[in-house]
C-alpha cells in the first residue's frame, strides 16, 4: 500500500505549505491568544468563566476564509492529479492491450506468410523436378538418331 505522501504532487505540496504559513501561530497553540483582562470586556457580552468557546473564532475572519479556500484548492488538486492519473493508468492499460494484440496479428501474418513461402519452394522443386523427369522421358521417346542433330 503507497503511503499517502507518495503520491502528493507537487502544486498539492506549496498549496498546503502556503496554507499552513499562511495561519497564524495562535491557530496551532491556543495558549498564545493574548487574553483580554476581564473589565476590557464590552458591557454587552456576557462571560461565563468555564465555557469552552471555538478557539477559531477568535481569529480575523478573513484569516479563516483564505485558510479555508487554500484547504479546499489543494485537495482539488490532489483530486484532480488522482484522476488525472488514474485515467492515464487506464489509458496505457489500453494501449498495452491494443499493443499485444498487435503483436500477436504480426505473429500469426509472419508464421501465415513463412508457410506460404514454405510452400511456394516446394512447388518450384516439384515444378523443377517435374520439367526433369518431362525432359529425360521425351528424350527416351525420341529416336537416336534426333539427338544427335
Amino acid at each position: 500500500m503507497p503511503l499517502p505522501g507518495c503520491s502528493c504532487t507537487s502544486s498539492v505540496a506549496a498549496t498546503v505549505l502556503i496554507a499552513l504559513l499562511l495561519l497564524p501561530v495562535e491557530f496551532f497553540v491556543p495558549d498564545l491568544t493574548p487574553k483580554l483582562p476581564p473589565t476590557a470586556l464590552p458591557q454587552n457580552t456576557i462571560f461565563v468563566p468555564g465555557t469552552n468557546t471555538w478557539f477559531f473564532l477568535d481569529f480575523p475572519p478573513l484569516d479563516i476564509f483564505l485558510t479555508l479556500v487554500l484547504i479546499v484548492w489543494a485537495t482539488t488538486t490532489y483530486l484532480c492529479a488522482w484522476i488525472q492519473r488514474k485515467i492515464m493508468e487506464r489509458r496505457i492499460l489500453k494501449l498495452r492491450a491494443s499493443l499485444q494484440d498487435c503483436v500477436k496479428r504480426a505473429r500469426g501474418l509472419e508464421a501465415q506468410q513463412e508457410q506460404t513461402e514454405t510452400s511456394i519452394r516446394l512447388a518450384r522443386a516439384a515444378a523443377a523436378e517435374y520439367g526433369l523427369l518431362m525432359h529425360l522421358l521425351l528424350a527416351r521417346r525420341r529416336p537416336s538418331s534426333q539427338l544427335r542433330t
